[in-house]
């Protein structure tokens, strides 16, 4: 754009486009200010919540990928697996609130996925 600036995305596909070339590039830096010059739209859509997550993943920020994984899961809360993605990366930057959190969360709103997590990774029992 003019002067660096980005012109206005008119759409939720256009800026997914856009910052998913930025990070397959791993320009996350671009990616993450080119998500957050658009946060209205993208905390209505979960694709470019989880994108942006993903970027904070390729630079080891797992607070701020704990931030916008909460985003996405507000976008959209019938994604069970953005729940689960909270319990490890509240785990890795060791946030036991959280993960009691997402798996009270997970256990009223999937309660067959919460059994199947909870068999499969005992470790999470012994969240204080």
């Amino acid at each position: 754009g003019i002067l660096g600036q980005d012109p206005e995305l008119s759409d939720a596909q256009d800026l997914m486009k856009r910052a998913r070339r930025l990070y397959q590039v791993s320009a996350c830096d671009q990616a993450l200010g080119l998500l957050d010059a658009h946060r209205d739209m993208v905390l209505k859509n979960i694709d470019l919540c989880l994108l942006k997550a993903d970027c904070h993943k390729k630079q080891s920020e797992t607070k701020s990928e704990l931030v916008a994984l909460d985003d996405a899961f507000n976008a959209d809360p019938t994604r069970w697996q953005t729940l689960v993605r909270m319990i490890w990366c509240a785990n890795h930057c060791e946030r036991p609130q959280v993960i009691r959190w997402a798996l009270s969360r997970l256990k009223v709103d999937f309660p067959d996925r919460h059994d199947a997590f909870v068999s499969k990774h005992s470790w999470v029992r012994f969240v204080a």
